[in-house]
């Protein structure tokens, strides 16, 4: 996964005109996390409206996301309803997370995702998933890549976004 989250950085460093190793800086020491999810067989039908996650970005620079074999459920907000994420066999999900979004000064947006409760028939099956999240190291400052516009965000080291996310997370869930 890490040798992944290298080759995806190198995409979007060319994708934004900067040489393919501009991310390095960042991420040679990153702060990355592995997530490993299982959603038990649920022995009920779920109620409507139910979820198994709800709404959120990721906090990081990239995430990268096997869920095979598995149930459908991620969901990905589409700008105007919820969209089911294709579920195809072997393929790796690449989300957009909340640094590249400051980064790229809001060109790229980070990918407003959910799991919601599998469909009709699959809901007595596990869903299981692998996340990397890929975030750049402690002390990386993150500031807009984009000279052309006035920076939506102002710098910000990646182990502060983690931080605030974090103590945002603690406020909404007490």
């Amino acid at each position: 996964m890490d040798a992944l989250a290298d080759t995806v950085m190198e995409i979007f460093a060319g994708a934004l005109g900067r040489p393919s190793d501009h991310f390095r800086q960042f991420t040679s020491r990153h702060d990355s996390q592995l997530g490993i999810y299982h959603y038990p067989p649920m022995s009920a039908a779920p109620l409507p409206g139910q979820l198994r996650g709800g709404a959120h970005t990721d906090f990081g620079s990239l995430t990268l996301l096997y869920g095979e074999p598995s149930v459908r459920g991620l969901q990905i907000w589409n700008g105007e309803e919820w969209e089911d994420a294709p579920v195809v066999d072997g393929a790796i999900v690449i989300n957009i997370g909340d640094l590249m979004q400051r980064w790229t000064n809001d060109e790229w947006n980070s990918t407003l995702h959910r799991v919601a409760n599998p469909i009709d028939g699959e809901w007595d099956r596990a869903r299981y998933s692998m996340a990397f999240f890929h975030q750049p190291h402690h002390d990386a400052v993150i500031e807009s890549l984009d000279l052309a516009h006035e920076a939506k965000y102002p710098p910000i080291t990646s182990g502060e976004h983690f931080q605030r996310k974090l103590d945002a997370l603690i406020l909404t869930s007490s």
